[in-house]
């Protein structure tokens, strides 16, 4: 099974002999669009790309990497309206 293989089975296959995933992993997302794991992580993060957790698992919808590498500005989804919360490092206790 190759890099690029979705492990689809003959049955899974269109009439035309394409596929298309529903979701695929991070490092394969990498693969496919041919950006590095961190501008990925990123973009999830955005909100940018739409991922599914299952387990300790994460998923990027297909259909919205292709939306993301669309030459369409309109169909480009837009960076998420609400900012994620911080992590605030709790403060040192101050010594007397």
């Amino acid at each position: 099974m190759s890099i690029l293989s979705t492990g689809f089975s003959d049955g899974e296959r269109r009439t035309d002999g394409t596929t298309k995933p529903i979701a695929v992993t991070v490092p394969t997302t990498c693969v496919l669009s041919g950006l590095g794991p961190t501008k990925v992580w990123g973009l999830i993060k955005e909100g940018r790309l739409e991922v599914v957790r299952i387990d300790k698992r994460t998923l990027v919808i297909f259909a919205s990497l292709e939306r993301l590498l669309s030459p369409d500005p309109d169909t480009q989804p837009a960076p998420r309206k609400t900012p994620r919360r911080k992590r605030v490092k709790p403060a040192k206790a101050l010594e007397a």
